[in-house]
């Protein structure tokens, strides 16, 4: 059954795709890692409780994903960078605002991504954004990419203090479409992971996290089947799809 990414630690429940619930974005099968390597790793917390990964992508926006916030934005709501550690040190900054994708379809997780203005920018220094590419940047079958997030590194475990890494290949639309189903996998959204083998990958309490190709945030952790299962790969947004939309905003706050 699919089921959502969602931070459990705020959400206590995921909300799902047609009749789904999904785990989303802890790190399976990877290794530690330090935040000077990902300086774009966020932590967003609500009332200092982690619930969901995000990335930082200029002086005082971040994005995540936007099923995070299905049930409502939480009071006290913040984030923190420049750190290794989930719940210590680095620096935390309030967010301001959040604005999800105006096309955010909460039924099939389509646009799934929400943008997060910052209160201020970090003065840490490995708290650092990452490039935004380009409207419809190619994202390749069989490209490596390198996801980030605190989420448990067994399945059904718990989120973990250390941030972990692990690499996966993007894999083709078409095998995608042909584990899910067509009506479930749309343009703004693709899969990596390792068919037939399984055993990396994201999963819980990390939805939002960066799938970085590269220097380019290429995806968001959205959703999936399991947690490194040998015949579903995660599902991730499509950050290229939506970049337009993503420059507009901080062009707009005349923040780029």
């Amino acid at each position: 059954m699919l089921e959502l990414l969602v931070g459990l630690a705020l959400l206590g429940a995921a909300r799902g795709l047609p009749s789904s619930n999904l785990p989303g974005g802890r790190i399976l099968g990877g290794n530690s890692t330090d935040i000077s390597q990902h300086p774009y790793q966020l932590a967003l917390l609500s009332h200092n409780d982690f619930f969901c990964g995000g990335v930082l992508i200029s002086d005082t926006w971040g994005i995540t994903a936007a099923h995070c916030f299905d049930f409502g934005i939480p009071f006290n709501l913040r984030v923190r960078g420049g750190s290794t550690y989930k719940s210590s040190g680095g620096e935390v900054i309030d967010i301001d605002e959040v604005l999800r994708h105006p096309e955010y379809n909460a039924q099939i997780v389509n646009y799934d991504a929400a943008l997060i203005r910052l209160a201020r920018s970090f003065t840490v220094e490995n708290a650092k954004p990452i490039r935004v590419p380009e409207l419809n940047h190619p994202i390749h079958n069989h490209e490596m990419a390198t996801v980030t997030g605190w989420g448990a590194t067994k399945q059904g475990g718990d989120s973990i203090e250390v941030l972990q890494q692990v690499r996966v290949p993007v894999v083709s639309m078409q095998n995608c479409r042909s584990v899910y189903g067509s009506e479930h996998i749309t343009n703004v959204m693709f899969c990596a992971g390792y068919l037939g083998q399984g055993g990396r990958d994201a999963c819980n309490e990390d939805a939002g996290g960066p799938l970085v190709i590269g220097d380019i945030l290429a995806g968001l952790v959205s959703w999936g089947k399991g947690c490194g299962e040998r015949d579903y790969p995660s599902v991730y947004t499509r950050v290229p799809s939506i970049s337009n939309w993503i420059l507009e905003v901080l062009e707009r706050s005349r923040d780029i």
